[in-house]
């Protein structure tokens, strides 16, 4: 019995994509940011080239400008902001602007205490290209560089020297003048980007039932079942266990479809699981929920086949406790969202624990979802603090893995996500269907390119200057009214362009996972 469509081998057949590139491992990298690469609102760390100190706000005076070891964290940056068509102002991250005492000069103090409403010219600075990598911070009128003292003077905070823009050359480098001065600075992007851009596949449908996705299972016994959930619960323990292992090893060939993936430059999947797949039967029947302690074992030989193909894996966690939404993808449908309610939230949290212990060590664990969808009108200081303990707690366990946090459908309209926590290796997850809203529906399938190349492009490039982002979910569904006196060729045609709109505006971010692979 064959209960499952190849969706994306055939879309891929039938498009002739190519993604350009091998699978490889994803690994974070900072980049310097030179003359040809500012780019306005960009986050970025300042670091001394000869001692390779870093600029920060001094955390007894915010006002004070100190150079520490060791490179802040990503909340603790500044922010580049063009001003005209040569300078720039920089904003720390207390809000305030970098100002220079008297405009510059000999030992002036350069502070972070001028207002937004306050801008003026001794809070804008020249950014003088000193090779290909570095550059040199000229304040007002291009006769001080802002730097510090290394010598036996011991300067305690930022200051200006008298200097003289193009004074020093590429091959002077620091040596005429300036010994024991630091003036040349690397500037370092302060958000992290990932190489390669991830392009992936969800595997839905597989691990976490959803009916119209496996509608046959659902026939074996429980046709009137309508989510994970009452199908366990109308079939008994037993039989959902003796189904459920026919179709985990039925609905993929793991060694197969993997190698599909490798050998058409995928880089990674995202595997949805439910929580009930790390608790025993005893737990789950201490908790009352009728599902099966059904599928690690499964998961588990999905990352050895995963790395054996080179494909990185991100797990999310689809199926919380209490049900994060009240949809089918959580494994429980019902008209109310209940995690927020009881202890939902810490025994989230401690099943994100159990699977980042899991699989921490394994080479090709990118990350994981912390929570798929939570319900629109969620809370959002409830989803703030669930995601700030879960980046604590999971960082405690591996320190170097992906957190994905969703938007919760917030997206959009440069959407701030202050919900989410600004910190190392967090992405914010958005998941894009141009295919529910009424203002969706009534584009044209030129409409909706132009919305995914302009709109969401232009989203993800704008977040990618404060924090990482990614597409945790993308599809071709669009509205059926959309392909009318559309032939079949010119709608295939149509969904090709489509896609091609999409794959190019998510990978303005970390990147992408289509959904879904089968169904």
């Amino acid at each position: 019995m064959r209960w499952t469509v190849v969706v994306l081998p055939w879309l891929w057949m039938w498009f002739d994509f190519e993604l350009g590139c091998e699978a490889v491992r994803h690994q974070l990298v900072r980049e310097t940011i030179t003359d040809n690469n500012i780019v306005d609102g960009t986050y970025f760390h300042l670091q001394a080239s000869k001692t390779g100190k870093w600029l920060a706000l001094s955390q007894e005076e915010t006002w004070m400008l100190v150079l520490v070891d060791d490179q802040p964290p990503e909340d603790r940056q500044f922010s580049m902001h063009r001003w005209g068509k040569e300078q720039v102002q920089i904003r720390a991250s207390n809000g305030k602007w970098l100002w220079v005492e008297n405009g510059g000069g000999n030992g002036a103090t350069v502070m972070a205490t001028s207002d937004e409403e306050s801008i003026a010219a001794w809070e804008t600075f020249t950014l003088e290209p000193i090779g290909s990598s570095q550059v040199r911070i000229l304040s007002v009128d291009n006769s001080s560089c802002v730097g510090y003292s290394s010598d036996t003077w011991n300067w305690d905070m930022l200051r200006t020297f008298s200097c003289e823009r193009g004074q020093i050359g590429v091959a002077e480098d620091t040596k005429v003048g300036w010994e024991g001065k630091d003036v040349i600075w690397n500037v370092v992007r302060g958000v992290q980007r990932l190489e390669p851009i991830i392009k992936g596949a969800s595997l839905g449908g597989w691990l976490v039932l959803e009916k119209w996705m496996t509608p046959e299972i659902f026939k074996a016994g429980a046709e009137e079942a309508q989510d994970q959930w009452s199908w366990s619960e109308m079939l008994g323990y037993e039989r959902a266990q003796e189904l459920l292992d026919y179709h985990f090893s039925q609905f993929l060939n793991l060694r197969d479809d993997m190698t599909w993936l490798a050998q058409h430059n995928f880089t990674a999947v995202r595997i949805p699981v439910g929580y009930w797949m790390f608790l025993s039967r005893e737990e789950l029947r201490e908790m009352g929920v009728p599902y099966t302690a059904e599928g690690a074992e499964y998961l588990d030989a999905a990352f050895t086949q995963a790395a054996a193909n080179n494909l990185d894996v991100v797990l999310c966690l689809h199926g919380a406790p209490g049900s994060q939404n009240g949809m089918q993808e959580s494994g429980h449908l019902g008209d109310e969202a209940h995690w927020a309610e009881s202890d939902h939230i810490e025994r989230t949290l401690h099943i994100l624990e159990t699977i980042v212990q899991r699989y921490t060590g394994r080479p090709n664990f990118l990350g994981v979802g912390v929570l798929n969808e939570p319900k629109g009108n969620m809370d959002l200081a409830t989803l703030n603090s669930f995601y700030t303990d879960a980046y604590d707690r999971l960082s405690a366990i591996d320190p170097t893995i992906l957190l994905w946090m969703s938007d919760s459908w917030r997206a959009g309209a440069l959407a701030g996500y202050g919900f989410i926590p600004q910190r190392p290796r967090v992405v914010v997850e958005a998941h894009v269907y141009q295919v529910y809203l009424e203002e969706d529906i009534a584009l044209t399938p030129e409409e909706h390119n132009a919305k995914a190349r302009e709109f969401w492009g232009e989203e993800f490039a704008f977040q990618m200057k404060h924090r990482l982002i990614g597409a945790g979910e993308w599809a071709l569904a669009l509205h059926t009214s959309t392909w009318e006196g559309y032939d079949d060729e010119k709608k295939m045609d149509g969904f090709r362009q489509y896609a091609l709109a999409q794959m190019e505006a998510y990978s303005r971010g970390i990147g992408w996972f289509f959904w879904t692979y089968k169904v």
